[in-house]
């Protein structure tokens, strides 16, 4: 079965690393590790609450912790 959140189990392991209290920090520290473990270019959003958003990728993940929820994917 497809998660629909989240293709990619290499992006969820880097988001579950990488996520702390800190938004603007979490949102760094998750493309430096992303774009090193994957060898290309990953856009990531990180924040508090819902929000909504249509991305055109083939390599995403989203994942939440501790009231923070970040998505990392690769632009097409």
């Amino acid at each position: 079965m497809v998660d629909p959140s989240c293709n990619s189990e290499t992006l969820r392991s880097i988001i579950e690393q990488e996520i702390i209290d800190d938004t603007s920090e979490s949102k760094r520290r998750i493309q430096k590790a992303a774009q090193t473990r994957l060898g290309t270019k990953v856009n990531v959003i990180c924040g508090r609450g819902e929000y909504s958003y249509i991305a055109h990728t083939d390599l995403f993940c989203q994942t939440s912790r501790a009231g923070v929820t970040c998505y990392a994917f690769k632009p097409l």
